[in-house]
């Protein structure tokens, strides 16, 4: 049971790793900032980026990234505990 939670877990860490991965190259093919480029001049002056950036951009970092990712971490968790 506690190797199945185990398993059950890294396979989730891993689908998400994987996702964030292909949603940061999507959101480059698009031309959206990514967490890499947003996020370190946010965490100094979160105002003044959040003003200096594109409102698509913004759109894909707070609402679709996030959206994305934990409906289809969810949508995978689901499935992995059904087949395994």
């Amino acid at each position: 049971m506690v190797l199945n939670n185990l398993l059950h877990h890294y396979c989730i860490g891993l689908f998400i790793l994987i996702i964030a991965i292909i949603l940061n190259l999507l959101a480059q093919k698009l031309k959206l900032l990514t967490w890499y480029e947003f996020g370190p001049e946010f965490f100094k002056n979160p105002l003044k980026k959040i003003k200096n950036t594109n409102l698509k951009s913004l759109l894909w970092l707070f609402i679709l990234y996030p959206l994305t990712l934990g409906y289809l971490t969810v949508i995978f968790g689901i499935w992995f505990l059904i087949k395994f």
